[in-house]
């Protein structure tokens, strides 16, 4: 099966448990290692953490450790702040 590159971007950064999919692999790095330390700070340690970073979406899958998950879409409205991502991520997370 083919997958549009156009709409679908590719795996640019893995570490750990984070898997980051996007066509800007700078951004990603950042995002990765901000989510790492911050999780790791906050006692939060999942199975797999999903990322797929679009021109106006952050879509995530967070996958516990005891197979449960939460899947969010968040509208970012064209900003690329890492760091309001980050948080937005690891605030849901914790709900």
């Amino acid at each position: 099966m083919a997958i549009d590159k156009e709409i679908y971007p590719i795996l640019s950064y893995q570490q750990d448990y984070i898997y980051i999919y996007s066509d800007d692999f700078q951004y990603s790095e950042q995002l990765g290692v901000e989510l790492i330390h911050s999780l790791s700070a906050e006692g939060i340690s999942p199975e797999r953490l999903y990322i797929m970073l679009n021109k106006e979406t952050v879509s995530y899958s967070f996958i516990e450790k005891n197979g449960k998950s939460k899947n969010r879409i968040i509208f970012t409205a064209g900003t690329k702040d890492y760091k309001k991502i980050r948080e937005h991520i690891i605030n849901e997370i914790k709900i």
